[in-house]
């Protein structure tokens, strides 16, 4: 069964290849999700345009309540914020022109907001209410979204667009990279510290990598698929194993020192998990891969220097001291 609780939006993205083809997936799923409360709710056609609707209730004679939808993955900068306010002032413009009122206008975006972010939507908000009197806003984000598909009156749509049964659009190419967001530094989680014990400073797109096989692992934990569920552990199983193997073996150099063989190993290691085949349906591009023997070094079961038990060992117990209820790892469970 789907945790709606664990989603993550970039599902769409994921699974069907393109920003394109996820945001008209997204905004399906909005409208059957409006439809839970409001049966009378309708999606609008282009012809050419759609007068700034995305989904509504009510009478294009009378008074409406749009939704407005916005596949906004990974937050909301400058060009978002543009894009909201264009959407705004084109349901508010065709409304006066073609007579009939606006009384609510709601958007709905697939992502956490951040502290700033949320107090530009707040300020916003309060400039629009004197511009456009009357008219009631409202935020339907990743938050939101998930309560809304948690009560049992929406199973069906989070079991229709995130459960086992879903038919995805099949598409010829693997999955688009997800770029990291700028809030996942990852400054301490313990794969990051096992890289710099090897003497690996420069690891921005190790963190990419990561970053890419959590969104891979979510993806599959909160669909409950079993096949998905076993061709990723295999992958996970696969580079742990191959971790193994070069560990276990003797240095190809005597008096090696220590750095050097770290950095041998992570590289060898790297180049063959690299050369990895995807794992059965899941559509995995190298950077999963290396992402995944990352996971496997997040969760303590591997590491690039000697003393690698040492630094899981040291991580552990800081992250204890700073906080004794919280996980020391932040890979996904599988």
């Amino acid at each position: 069964m789907t945790l709606a609780s664990r989603l993550d939006f970039r599902e769409h993205r994921f699974r069907l290849g393109s920003d394109d083809a996820a945001r008209v997936d997204f905004h399906r799923m909005l409208t059957a999700l409006i439809q839970v409360e409001y049966p009378t709710a309708t999606e609008m056609r282009p012809n050419p345009g759609d007068w700034g609707i995305d989904t509504f209730v009510g009478s294009l004679v009378d008074r409406v309540n749009i939704w407005q939808s916005k596949y906004f993955a990974d937050g909301i900068d400058k060009s978002q914020k543009d894009q909201v306010r264009e959407s705004l002032v084109s349901a508010m413009t065709n409304a006066s022109a073609n007579g009939y009122t606006v009384e609510s206008w709601t958007l709905c975006v697939p992502c956490d907001l951040d502290p700033p972010e949320r107090q530009w939507w707040d300020r916003r908000c309060k400039a629009w209410a004197k511009e456009f009197p009357g008219l009631v806003f409202d935020l339907w984000d990743a938050p939101r979204l998930r309560g809304k598909l948690m009560t049992p009156d929406a199973a069906h749509v989070c079991d229709q667009f995130y459960g086992p049964a879903r038919v995805w659009i099949a598409q010829p190419q693997m999955a688009d990279i997800v770029a990291l967001p700028v809030q996942e530094t990852y400054e301490g989680a313990l794969f990051v510290k096992q890289l710099a014990a090897a003497g690996l400073l420069e690891v921005d797109a190790q963190k990419v990598a990561f970053f890419n096989a959590e969104v891979l692992a979510r993806d599959v934990v909160n669909r409950g698929v079993p096949e998905e569920r076993q061709a990723l552990l295999e992958l996970d199983y696969t580079v742990w194993e191959l971790w193994e193997q070069y560990v276990g073996m003797p240095p190809s150099q005597a008096g090696v020192d220590a750095e050097t063989a770290a950095r041998t190993l992570f590289a060898t290691v790297m180049q063959d998990v690299r050369r990895l085949p995807s794992p059965g349906p899941l559509p995995t591009r190298t950077v999963h891969h290396t992402g995944m023997m990352h996971r496997v070094v997040e969760t303590g079961r591997a590491g690039w220097v000697a003393s690698w038990r040492h630094v899981a060992a040291e991580h552990t117990e800081q992250c204890q001291v700073n906080d004794p209820s919280s996980s020391t790892t932040l890979a996904v469970q599988l």
